[in-house]
């Protein structure tokens, strides 16, 4: 029993440790709260990738066309214009 209560304690605190790293690997990407809406988009800091939700997760980098760049719409939304 004192080992299942080992194990357990070592796996909370694992999820507990690496939680802050999942939101890393956005890669740059503007800091957005949890529970995003699927299709939501939003610029990254590299002005050629955006970042899109995906089932209520962040994290799903894109890139535009080559010659284009992110820029935000006045809807909200994210386009690829020309440079």
């Amino acid at each position: 029993m004192n080992r299942r209560r080992v194990a357990t304690g070592i796996v909370v605190t694992g999820i507990a440790l690496s939680a802050p790293l999942l939101g890393a690997g956005s890669a740059g990407a503007t800091p957005v709260s949890a529970g995003c809406h699927s299709g939501d988009r939003v610029p990254t800091s590299d002005p050629h990738t955006y970042d899109s939700c995906i089932e209520g997760e962040w994290g799903n980098l894109r890139q535009c066309p080559p010659f284009t760049i992110v820029t935000q719409a006045a809807d909200g939304d994210v386009r690829c214009v020309n440079e």
